[in-house]
Order: C-alpha cells, then structure tokens, then sequence
C-alpha cells in the first residue's frame, strides 16, 4: 500500500481529525505515530470518542473544504435541511450532536479513503457520480448516506486500491 505525498488531499483530512483528536486523553503521543492513511480512523475508540464529543463546527469546515461534496449533499447527508447547516455555520463555537457527528465521520473515512486511492479531489468527485457495475449500476454517492452502503463503497474503494475491478 503506498502512502500519499504530503501534498494530497488526504494527508488534510488527517491533519484537520488529528488535530480534533489530539485533545483526547491519552492521545497526543499516538497520534503523531499514526500511519498518514489510516491515522484517525485505525483506531475506533478514537473514532467513538469523536462521536460522543461532537465534532466542532472548525474540524467540521476543514472537512468541507477537503472533501468533494456539496454544501447541500453534506446537509442532505446529516438529515437536516441547508438552512439550518447554515445557521450552524453562524455559530463560531457550534459543535455537532452525536448523531450528526457521526455522519460526519462516516463521511470523512469515505473522503479519505478515496483521496488515498485516486490520489485526486477531482478524480475521486467523478468516481463518486459515476454508476458502478460492482455496485449494482449505483453511484457510490447515492449509496453513503447508509451506513450499509458506506461499507459498500469502502469495499470497492478497497478492491481499487487492490486493482480489482468490477
């Protein structure tokens, strides 16, 4: 598996959860020995923590910037309406609930896992829309609004990334 250089995409993603995490109890020394790839997201307790924390509306805007979704696809996503994504955005020290933080989360190992694998912002979006015949003619977007279907998509993700095709 190779990692990305620092100047993917991916490598943002990590920065923006790392520096969310390393608030954590006990976590500063391992976050810096973290494989670049699966840093945050190697360790699920770490993940759950991030959960029940909230995620802060800061880490949450870095990922926006990071990730080829729309404003609207995030909301939609999350199951509120843009209106009300916006008015979280208003609030500087906004944090998420746990439940709309863990869609956020879910989101965000799907962008950096497709960042690793495309190595492209651009390449990855395209992917996104494009229906897959592994995934039975679906657009992979269409299908990570469910967690079943995220798993759906990180699997194909993975045979990508293994030159499995179709």
């Amino acid at each position: 598996m190779k990692y990305p250089s620092p100047e993917t995409p991916n490598n943002q993603v990590q920065e923006a959860l790392s520096n969310y995490v390393k608030k954590f109890r006990g976590v500063q020394s391992t976050v810096s020995n973290m494989p670049a790839m699966r840093g945050f997201f190697g360790n699920r307790l770490f993940v759950i923590q991030a959960i029940h924390t909230g995620v802060p509306l800061k880490t949450f805007l870095s990922l926006v910037e990071v990730c080829p979704f729309s404003e609207d696809q995030w909301a939609q996503f999350m199951g509120i309406s843009l209106k009300t994504l916006q008015r979280y955005k208003q609030e500087p020290q906004f944090i998420f609930k746990s439940q709309h933080s863990e869609k956020i989360l879910e989101l965000a190992e799907v962008c950096d896992f497709g960042l690793a694998v495309f190595q492209s912002k651009e390449v990855f979006a395209a992917w996104l829309k494009e229906p897959s015949i592994a995934l039975s003619g679906y657009q992979p977007i269409e299908l990570i609004q469910s967690s079943y279907g995220k798993a759906l998509v990180m699997a194909e993700l993975n045979n990508i990334e293994h030159g499995i095709f179709a």
